[in-house]
């Protein structure tokens, strides 16, 4: 990915952080919902 300007860079760099940010929420979500499974009815 060839970044012309540095408002590209600051672009990529938001959208992966929001993305990175998406992930890990969604894995700590997975891992709860794994553990409180017999609790809040997940699985």
């Amino acid at each position: 990915m060839l970044l012309q300007n540095p408002d590209d860079l600051l672009l990529y760099s938001v959208c992966f952080c929001q993305s990175l940010k998406s992930a890990c929420s969604g894995y700590l979500a997975s891992v709860r919902g794994r553990q409180n499974r017999h609790t809040m009815g997940f699985g």
